[in-house]
């Protein structure tokens, strides 16, 4: 539909699924109840009616309080109303008695407090039988009338068609909730709003029908706020994240990595910007450049503001990592079949096992690799480290117990038995690498910024360390011009001996980086002309997706075969490798869809219109959330302490005649919301309290000529157990003139996910309720060039702005792991190579038609001439 207004993201701590919507708790024995009443004034026609209402009452089971002039009230006219107590299970038939107004229930055990400033919950029943839209005007201008007593309404309890309101009041309010609402609040003599002034249908329709004053509940912990930044750190646009890690002393000590999002792309030329950091950030180093995200290493924490106030910056926050890719080591076996059901092992047959052909899987970490090298791997793979052109030493990080990339490796010679493996090792946060990578294959030679860095302070380091050795040197000279046995010159000559060892072993440690810098450099050079580039990593958020994001455009760009009118320039033409892309393995964790509304509060509904409402829930505007362990069985609780991040990205036209800046037409603040009561027990499973809420405005991650991509990000350490659910909701910016404003769909993907180690060593949180499959591939699976590869049960959809494009590619039938899959059409990729199929041909042939299982065509297979031994 078309939506104008901007959408909040609220998660909210949710009860335990029930069969049913929602519970309450048992309610007492009887009740006390408060009543207004309306009957004729007339004395003839008043008493039969008084005595007909009575007689009703005591059906019910009322009983008035005793009052000594209670008998006259049959003849007062101005007599409208009745205290008493009533069986609970009877109150609300007291609204069936036609000359019922309006009725106060609460606990008759339960008084109301003596201080009138103290709050205390109801929930509301108020007049219906308006059409739909009608109804929630009604219910709106109810909730806003209240709010003139100091009412404060809940978030996501079941409005029951807009039937319910449910909140807190001052007591103090509650007994002139029995007069007509649409006559308060009220002076001594007049209203402060007269009711013909009020707007249609609070003025014509009586508000509240039955309010149930609630017991007091304890809403329970709220997420802590962070604390203050530091003022000599401060900025205006730090990431929360990055706030979080200021904020820690033990932080202050240590280097951090943080990422400059730009409101324009950064040129690949970035000299005017290292210019820029090096006269006024001396401490911080540029280690790359996505897009219009920069990476930079800060030595000095209170560099920070200086590179918040570059020109152009709309955020300075932490590196997104790659979403972790299951590593779930395959057996043998599953992988043999596939090469059956695939018909992969018939062109093995053919003698076309990937011979010749040289295939770059790119990892975060290979632990084992060097020990199956010349068992489970091919005994002349490669092994490249690009961690060590981030490092100053040049020297790569430590390997971890990760072996994702090992398992993919081993898939691809499972596929293809005597294709070259290179195997390149990735930092998780430098997504740039993966472009230094490609431009590699396609011959260019141009360092990375990194390398470039990295060469540059050799330089200078080579400088230094030459004019001290002309020093040392001459020192040296002088020292031993001086032989004698006296103590100055003998303590002069030890001096200067121990001066040249010193700068002997510097110069050794200099030779040991300089020949690190010059094998890295090699080693990426012998990478040009590779058949086929296997990738595990993905990103879910922090980059945009529908092909925007700067790898999925190079891979578009760079990876796309030219149309040439001449064959001979068609040769001379580099060869272009494959791009076989892991999909995403983050399903259940997104959801993505155009944004729904159709009663048109504001409100995202997770479900198509019609969509049963799932048991235990009360409303498609929430989507509950689940933790899959990585060990036992879901569950729904998530525990004290456990850090989520939701982030939320979304795509908007722009005009080219107005330029609004980076600020977007649409809004999204996150809140997280907790479940006050999961049994029911004590009171409602719909009763929801505050307990985290987002104050930094939507980062714009893209802005091209006609559109622009933003992203809110909501991070809390959850201060209590429980589960919980996203609910979003919305209202058009108020600091977008009207000129500028524009009617369009938005096409939200939301991302849920764990945030520390702690956390994701539990499990992945997901979404339980409402997980949609075609929720959109990570990046760069999104790109079209890309071969992208999944499983059964896996993501699909190119992403939620894109139509008609399927991803992923091709699927892998068996119960393996999406890595293993990936590589085994990676070594599927060589061999085909092997007989001839070019890298924008490889989709046709590796599969019947887009989007189905790897198979090989038995009609194409017969027309494979087997190969001939040499």
């Amino acid at each position: 539909m078309r939506f104008g207004s901007s959408i909040a993201i609220v998660l909210i701590l949710a009860t335990v699924p029930v069969a049913g919507q929602v519970k309450y708790p048992a309610k007492p024995d009887k009740y006390r109840v408060d009543l207004r009443y309306k009957i004729s004034s007339l004395r003839d026609s008043r008493v039969p009616e008084y005595r007909a209402l009575m007689a009703s009452l005591q059906k019910l089971g009322f009983v008035a309080e005793e009052r000594e002039d209670a008998d006259l009230d049959q003849f007062d006219a101005a007599a409208e109303r009745l205290g008493g107590t009533i069986p609970s299970a009877n109150a609300a038939e007291l609204l069936k008695i036609g000359a019922i107004r309006t009725v106060i229930v609460r606990d008759e055990k339960v008084p109301l407090p003596d201080d009138g400033k103290k709050s205390v919950q109801i929930r509301a029943t108020i007049s219906t039988g308006l059409e739909a839209d009608r109804q929630q005007i009604f219910h709106d201008q109810v909730n806003a009338q209240l709010g003139r007593l100091g009412f404060v309404p809940l978030t996501g309890y079941d409005h029951r068609n807009f039937s319910t309101i449910r909140g807190s009041i001052p007591s103090g309010k509650v007994p002139e909730l029995l007069r007509d609402l649409r006559d308060q609040p009220a002076g001594w003599f007049l209203t402060d709003i007269p009711r013909d002034l009020l707007n249609s249908p609070l003025r014509d329709v009586l508000p509240l029908r039955y309010l149930e004053v609630l017991p007091e509940i304890e809403p329970g912990p709220v997420a802590p706020p962070l604390p203050p930044v530091p003022e000599k750190v401060q900025g205006l646009n730090y990431s929360t994240d990055l706030q979080a890690f200021l904020v820690e002393p033990t932080n202050a000590r240590h280097p951090v990595r943080v990422e400059l999002v730009f409101s324009t792309p950064l040129p690949e030329n970035t000299g005017s910007l290292k210019d820029w950091l090096r006269l006024n950030t001396p401490t911080a180093l540029l280690e790359g450049v996505h897009g219009s995200i920069a990476v930079l290493t800060v030595n000095t924490h209170t560099d920070l503001p200086r590179l918040s106030q570059l020109p152009n910056v709309v955020s300075v926050r932490l590196p997104r990592l790659a979403s972790d890719q299951p590593n779930t080591v395959t057996a043998s076996p599953p992988l043999i079949n596939t090469l059956g059901t695939s018909n992969l092992s018939q062109l093995h047959a053919y003698g076309y096992t990937g011979e010749g052909t040289r295939v770059i899987v790119l990892a975060t970490d290979f632990a084992g690799a060097k020990q199956q090298i010349g068992k489970q791997l091919p005994a002349d793979t490669e092994i490249i480290d690009l961690t060590a052109e981030l490092s100053p030493t040049l020297e790569p990080r430590p390997l971890g117990s990760d072996t994702v990339g090992t398992e993919c490796a081993i898939a691809v010679r499972t596929a293809a038995p005597q294709a070259k493996l290179i195997l390149v090792r990735l930092d998780p946060i430098a997504v740039h690498q993966l472009i230094t990578i490609g431009k590699a294959t396609l011959g260019n030679i141009t360092p990375s910024i990194a390398l470039q860095n990295q060469t540059d302070r050799l330089i200078a380091e080579s400088e230094k360390l030459g004019l001290e050795r002309d020093n040392v040197t001459e020192e040296y000279r002088k020292a031993f011009n001086n032989l004698s046995d006296e103590d100055a010159p003998r303590k002069r000559r030890e001096a200067a001996l121990a001066a040249v060892k010193r700068i002997q072993e510097l110069e050794k440690i200099f030779k040991a980086k300089y020949d690190r810098l010059t094998a890295l450099r090699t080693q990426l050079g012998s990478l040009r002309g590779a058949d086929v580039i296997v990738n595990t990593l993905v990103w879910e958020d922090g980059y945009a997706h529908d092909t925007l994001s700067d790898i999925s455009t190079f891979i578009e760009r760079s990876l796309t075969p030219l149309a040439t009118r001449s064959g001979l320039r068609a040769v001379k033409r580099p060869k272009l490798p494959a791009w076989i892309q892991a999909g995403s393995s983050s399903l259940g964790s997104v959801w993505a869809g155009p944004f729904r509304d159709t009663d048109g509060n504001g409100v995202l509904e997770f479900a198509q219109p019609g969509t049963a409402v799932v048991p235990g829930t009360w409303s498609p505007e929430l989507n509950f959330l689940s933790l899959i362990p990585n060990e036992g069985r879901p569950t729904d609780m998530l525990t004290t302490g456990a850090k989520i991040r939701v982030s939320v990205q979304w795509r908007e036209p722009r005009s080219a005649e107005l330029d609004l800046g980076s600020d977007p037409n649409f809004l999204f603040s996150l809140a997280l919301l907790r479940q006050i009561d999961p049994t029911g027990e004590k009171t409602a499973t719909d009763d929801l309290t505050v307990v985290a809420r987002t104050t930094a405005k939507p980062v714009m991650l893209l802005r091209s000529l006609n559109s622009a991509v933003f992203e809110q990000v909501l991070e809390v350490t959850l201060p209590s157990d429980g589960r919980y659910a996203l609910r979003a909701e919305g209202r058009k910016s108020p600091f977008i003139v009207a000129t500028a404003r524009q009617e369009f769909e938005i096409n939200p993907r939301i991302f849920v996910s764990a945030n520390d180690p702690a956390t994701v060593g539990k499990g992945r949180v997901v979404f339980q309720t409402y997980r949609p499959q075609n929720s959109g591939v990570a990046i760069p699976g999104d790109a079209r060039r890309a071969v992208t590869v999944g499983v059964k049960g896996g993501l699909t959809g190119a992403g939620p702005g894109i139509q008609l494009h399927t991803k992923p590619d091709v699927f892998v039938e068996d119960a393996i792991s999406p890595l293993a899959a990936t590589g085994l059409v990676a070594g599927a990729a060589a061999c085909l190579t092997e007989v001839g199929v070019e890298s924008a041909g490889l989709p046709r042939i590796l599969t019947a038609k887009p989007g189905a299982a790897l198979f090989l065509d038995p009609t194409w297979l017969s027309t494979v001439s087997p190969k001939q031994p040499r």
